[in-house]
Order: C-alpha cells, then structure tokens, then sequence
C-alpha cells in the first residue's frame, strides 16, 4: 500500500471512528507528499499542508526526537529480553502503545489516549516486557493443560 492510499485509510479511520478530522499534515516535502493526487485530497478534505524546508531535519524537531526514543526504547527491550531482532516490529508497536497510553509534555496532565477516546486508559492487565506468560490454548482433552508458556 503506498502512502497516499494508506492517509486516505487513515484519515476514514479517524473520521468514522474518532468523529472528527486530521486539521493539517506536516511532511518534509517528500515525493509520496507532493504528488498531485494527495495535494487535491488535503485540500478537498479541508487539510492545512504544512511543508517544512527541505532537507531541513531541524525543523521536524518533534518528530525526529519522537522517532529517536521509539528507536532507544525499542533496542533497550530487545536488549533486555533477548528477543531475535526479527519481532523489531512488535517491539515498536508495544513502545508506540506505551507512548500513548502515559503522560506526555505536550499534553500536561493527560495521554494521548484520553485525549482521543475522553477516558484513562486501564493499564491493569499490563505485564512487564520479556515476562514469560501463559498463553491460552484451543482445543486437546477436557483434563488437559489449557495454555502454555511464551
């Protein structure tokens, strides 16, 4: 899927499900933003482009540190449980999930969660990362084990 069909998915996304709009798009000027199509698309959609200076990593000054904790936290986790670098994703996905579910500067004394969805998030099935776990298991005789160690 390219950039441009993954925006509209996610802007219907938002629209459907959140009720309300994406207000504007920063993007460093990169083709997959500059195409023709995708500029019509903000616009019909009433989406402010926000272009920064090309070549100009300093001026996605938010972003660009945002990515570089993901990318800490993600090789701290790895690190620390001894996963293969192959499940880099998953570990980016639950970094990212974590992010939005504490506290951040930008919204003092809310997450990003209860910002989108107007409640606290409920952290009480949470389990330190690399903890072994049991898992449920379909199926096998009545007497049988149910679920098996990760």
């Amino acid at each position: 899927m390219d950039v441009f069909e993954a925006y509209k998915n996610f802007d219907t996304m938002v629209k459907m499900q959140l009720n309300t709009s994406i207000k504007a798009l920063h993007s460093d000027r990169g083709e997959e933003y500059t195409l023709t199509k995708f500029q019509a698309y903000l616009k019909s959609q009433g989406t402010k482009i926000k272009p920064t200076t090309h070549n100009t990593l300093q001026h996605n000054g938010i972003a660009e540190q945002r990515n570089c904790i993901i990318l800490e936290r993600t090789q701290t986790l790895l690190h620390a449980s001894c996963f293969p670098k192959m499940l880099w994703a998953h570990v980016v996905s639950h970094v990212v999930w974590l992010m939005n579910q504490t506290s951040s500067k930008a919204i003092v004394g809310k997450t990003s969660f209860k910002m989108v969805y107007g409640k606290k998030p409920d952290l009480s099935g949470l389990r330190e990362w690399g903890k072994e776990v049991l898992v449920h298991q379909r199926g096998g005789d009545k007497l049988g084990r149910r679920a098996k160690k990760s």
